[in-house]
């Protein structure tokens, strides 16, 4: 007996659910997030202009693409959306607007209007942090900042990676300690790297860590937890 290949006309919906759940796990919370926001955005607009949305037509997007760059949205948030709208169609089923003349032609446009250099944000100095240091209290909360900013500081670490930090992720070395980030803005398959840590004579990010973790009581689990008013850490 010959068997013969399954052959479906569509994909069942339980495969294309876990299909839909892997190309959302693709992209990171931050952007997920996002792109709820100008989804929701993008939908109240065409409800005002009486035109669809899903499916929505190019000239639709481009006109939206037009009418954000008049209120204002900087490069960066106008081609978000236009991404934000294209994954909504295709996890939809219908065809994204990654392809579309029209909808590039006016991103080509906005580019040309409003540039594609980022604001950057100026650094803080050391002598900007040590007065940042000084002014935290002589409390949980303000040992907690301490060891925060001090580690953030020394590390060149984002907020998402210093949040995430578990207490073993710092392994005291001679002269310093290694440092495992497990998954960052740069690194979202998560291959991890190991950075090194030094205490510094005067931002001592290791005596400020050292001493959050001996205040709070903490040997294990996250690094870097909540503390109410009352002086309770959170899980």
């Amino acid at each position: 007996m010959t068997l013969q290949p399954l052959v479906f006309e569509t994909i069942p919906p339980a495969l294309q659910e876990a299909s839909d759940r892997l190309a959302l796990v693709a992209r990171s919370p931050a952007t997920l997030r996002a792109y709820r926001t100008d989804w929701a955005a993008f939908i109240a607009w065409c409800e005002a202009q009486a035109v669809t949305a899903l499916p929505a037509r190019s000239e639709t997007v481009a006109a939206w693409i037009a009418y954000r760059l008049d209120h204002g949205r900087k490069a960066a948030t106008l081609a978000r959306g236009v991404a934000a709208v294209s994954c909504a169609h295709e996890l939809a089923g219908f065809e994204s607007f990654s392809r579309s003349r029209v909808v590039q032609d006016a991103l080509r446009g906005m580019r040309r209007t409003l540039g594609t250099a980022p604001t950057r944000k100026a650094p803080a100095t050391a002598d900007l942090l040590r007065r940042m240091l000084d002014v935290q209290p002589d409390t949980l909360i303000g040992l907690r900042n301490r060891a925060l900013l001090a580690l953030g500081f020394a590390g060149a670490l984002r907020r998402s990676e210093l949040v995430t930090l578990e207490i073993g992720d710092l392994v005291s070395q001679e002269g310093g300690a290694l440092l495992t980030l497990r998954r960052s803005k740069t690194d979202p398959d998560g291959a991890g790297q190991t950075i090194g840590i030094l205490n510094g004579s005067t931002i001592r990010a290791l005596d400020h860590l050292a001493a959050w973790c001996e205040a709070a009581g903490m040997t294990s689990g996250r690094l870097f937890r909540s503390v109410d008013r009352h002086g309770r850490i959170g899980g």
